[in-house]
């Protein structure tokens, strides 16, 4: 065996890789009864495309697998189904994902023409005209003829949406705010809410022309203070009965670039990549406070984007009693059309949604940058995409449900829709008559097999493999190891396959301790734990065990004072706690630098005196504008925790001693 690496973050070895991967997978397969006998021929022939392509999610629906097979034939295609490490003859990942990206942006020219084309759907300024030309499109004989079927599930799915959210909120009652990824100008890794308030605000060309810039400014005032390129002062005098009064009237002038949006491309799996859209720093705050409010609301109603347990749940459910469906899409957030969403939204919500939308984006293709006026609404990566796509959905299964009167089983989270089997065929027939593609080879609908939120079932039983996603490094192997542990072993004996990936980690790296607390350990029953002298004296109960950590990356102040990062703080801390979203297979990407068109433009507002420094709450409560653990320069420039690396090969990282009540340790180390 060639030589391990001792740094717990370090790529391995091609060779040492692909040995490892290889031996693993083969002792699975072969475990896997006729299917596993195949699926190993093609790895001892070096055929890794086929087995890339294996169509395990067809051979699943079978009736009759045994279960310790078919967990090992899915776990020796993990390591080579999901892995983006992997180079294929004849592949390019990134022209996959590109391909299917444009594709999409056809299907929704499609939808927009198809919308379009019902005569006069453009001309109508709110709801209640669009509900009364719904209700009479089958008699006006427009030059695309909807049938009956049609309008009545446009006006059902509008009238859920539209209970959901109720009146759109005004933009003063919206909470912008950045949340921890790039925007099209700041790199992940520097993606503080520093350096996004740091650098000149920057907007798309759909935020400009709303007009809603001031608004958003006002919300934010200091951050729009320290960007005032020029400012004008007029004073008026009027007299009042002999006496004369000075009205003092300053009106600044923040400077914005206006630019579009960009496509990235980041890593998904070996056959292709996924699409994002990384969006202007001010479109990115506004669209996560439009997206936050659409959650609230959503969440009254009963639709929950900040828990995937109930999806999960139903997935098991339908895995043993068949009752259930799990529906598939493909590209669901790159086929919500423009004019679907102008369709089926309440125009005030509408209105609001597309002030917030990045309508243009550049793109390479065949090695040049182009910008494209999108046919679609929203994309991946902005900030209202997934409550937008997870509401539509929930829409269309509730309405598909009614007829059969399932509505109790519908269950929506994000793309994964779950509905009732007796509604699978007409909520299948909707999805698509709206403009959607559902992937019928991997949707559920009979059998005992049912997967949803990164769960998979069979009759009941999780058969959800470890999936090799990136190159090997000791880091990923502390994730397999402990995934052995946590399954025992995959039906092996105790400590086969965890031994086998415990040969392949150096021995300095073999730091063990007890679950519960991640994958920075290997988990064992058979752990060292200390326990100093002061701690005994003090009478702690609880112990210490070592764990790697990969280490936050500090960024210092960029201009002294920096007084709008703490108030941004406090100002997060008093709009309550944002709702977190939980996205599927959720990527966070590095846009690269480049050129994009600049503009010099500006929005006037009033500027009520200087922002202050200090900041209260609730009289004489006082709020600290920095968090306890801020550390600064030796020149007095507080240094703020961004995050972390992008990519976790050769991340920097450290070693800590965590505290635990476990008493499962056989021994202990007393430390002074």
């Amino acid at each position: 065996m060639n030589a391990l690496p001792a740094c717990w973050t370090q790529a391995y070895p091609d060779t040492l890789s692909a040995e490892l991967i290889n031996r693993l997978a083969t002792y699975h397969a072969l475990r896997g009864g006729r299917r596993g006998q195949e699926i190993a021929e093609l790895i001892r022939d070096g055929k890794l495309l086929e087995v890339v392509r294996y169509p395990i999610h067809e051979y699943i629906k079978e009736e009759g697998w045994d279960l310790l097979q078919l967990i090992h034939c899915r776990q020796a295609l993990g390591f080579y189904q999901k892995n983006s490490a992997l180079k294929l003859p004849g592949i390019d990942p990134e022209q996959a994902a590109l391909e299917t990206w444009l594709g999409a942006e056809a299907r929704c020219k499609s939808t927009n023409e198809f919308f379009l084309s019902l005569s006069g759907m453009c001309q109508f300024s709110d709801s209640s005209m669009y509900d009364r030309y719904l209700k009479g499109l089958v008699a006006q004989q427009p030059r695309v003829n909807p049938t009956p079927h049609f309008v009545h599930l446009l006006e059902g799915v509008r009238a859920l949406i539209k209970s959901v959210l109720g009146r759109a909120p005004k933009v003063c009652d919206i909470k912008p705010r950045f949340g921890p990824g790039a925007t099209r100008t700041i790199k992940r890794n520097m993606a503080t809410p520093q350096n996004k308030l740091a650098e000149t605000p920057t907007c798309s060309y759909n935020l400009y022309a709303s007009g809603l810039l001031p608004q958003i400014f006002e919300a934010l005032p200091h951050w729009s203070y320290e960007h005032i390129s020029s400012s004008t002062t007029s004073i008026d005098i009027e007299k009042i009965d002999g006496e004369e009064y000075f009205s003092v009237e300053v009106e600044s002038f923040v400077d914005v670039r206006l630019i579009s949006g960009r496509i990235q491309f980041v890593l998904k799996n070996a056959l292709t990549k996924r699409s994002m859209e990384s969006q202007p720093t001010l479109d990115s705050a506004f669209q996560l406070g439009i997206g936050d409010e659409m959650t609230v609301r959503m969440g009254r109603a009963g639709i929950d984007i900040t828990d995937q347990d109930p999806n999960r749940s139903w997935a098991r459910v339908g895995s043993l009693t068949d009752s259930v469906v799990t529906l598939d899409l493909s590209s669901a957030s790159d086929l919500i059309a423009y004019q679907l969403v102008k369709a089926l939204l309440p125009t005030d919500w509408f209105t609001l949604l597309n002030a917030g939308r990045t309508g243009s984006t550049e793109v390479k293709i065949d090695g040049k940058k182009k910008t494209i006026i999108l046919e679609k609404f929203s994309a991946m990566g902005n900030g209202f995409t997934f409550p937008l796509e997870t509401l539509i959905f929930w829409a269309v299964a509730i309405h598909s449900s009614r007829s059969s009167e399932r509505c109790g089983s519908v269950s929506v989270f994000g793309d994964d829709i779950i509905v009732h089997r007796d509604a699978a065929d007409e909520t299948v027939r909707n999805l698509e008559l709206l403009g959607f593609l559902v992937n019928t080879k991997k949707s559920y609908f009979s059998g005992p097999f049912r997967e949803s939120c990164g769960r998979d079932y069979y009759r009941g039983t999780s058969v959800r493999p470890y999936y090799q996603k990136r190159v090997v490094t000791a880091m990923e192997l502390f994730q397999l190891h402990n995934f052995y542990v946590r399954n025992n072993e995959l039906g092996e004996p105790d400590g086969t396959l965890s031994g086998i990936v415990l040969d392949y980690i150096h021995p300095d790296l073999r730091k063990f301790g007890p679950d519960g607390y991640g994958d920075g350990h290997l988990l064992s029953h058979r752990w060292e734990a200390k326990k100093t002298r002061a701690m005994r004296r003090s009478g702690y109960g609880g112990v210490l065990f070592t764990t790697f950590k990969v280490a936050g990356v500090g960024h210092v102040s960029i201009y002294p004072g920096d007084y709008v990062t703490p108030l941004y703080n406090v100002y997060v801390a008093e709009s309550g706690e944002p709702p977190h979203q939980s996205y599927k297979d959720q990527v966070w990407f590095d846009p690269t630098d480049g050129s994009y068109n600049e503009f010099d433009c500006g929005w006037a507002y009033q500027v009520h005196g200087k922002p202050p420094i200090s900041y209260k709450i609730g009289g004489n409560v006082s709020v600290s504008l920095f968090p306890n653990e801020t550390e600064f320069t030796n020149s007095g420039r507080p240094i703020w925790e961004g995050a972390g690396p992008t990519d976790p090969v050769d991340a920097p990282y450290e070693e800590v001693e965590v505290y635990t009540f476990a008493h499962n340790a056989p021994s202990y180390s007393w430390l002074l």
